[in-house]
């Protein structure tokens, strides 16, 4: 009978622990978002607001025409030495220069 209780008394304290450990995940609401292997293309950091906000903006990463893109925007800021990618003063998240959205302005 002693042997019975302590294993049924192990089995429940155990089933307790995995299931806490299961709503801890849930709790943080963090899920583990697939990479992009462009990096100027991945876009896992960013929050939905963020997301929304490129959405807004007319983010495309290929510019409609070749004379109006990213890299000779006002408003793009260069990729720093070895990086892929550069930034826009408008929005957050990765930026590469062949991108446009619709606030493009012509570098003076």
């Amino acid at each position: 009978m002693k042997r019975f209780f302590s294993t049924g008394v192990g089995l429940i304290t155990g089933f307790a622990v995995v299931e806490s450990c299961k709503s801890k995940k849930t709790e943080t609401g963090k899920e583990e978002k697939a990479k992009s292997s462009d990096p100027c293309s991945d876009f896992s950091d960013l929050s939905k607001a963020d997301l929304k906000a490129r959405e807004s903006l007319g983010y495309a990463s290929k510019a409609p025409s070749p004379n109006k893109h990213c890299g000779n925007c006002k408003l793009w800021l260069p990729a720093p030495p070895g990086k892929p990618c550069g930034k826009c003063q408008l929005f957050k998240g990765p930026v590469p220069a062949e991108a446009y959205c619709t606030y493009w302005a012509p570098q003076e």
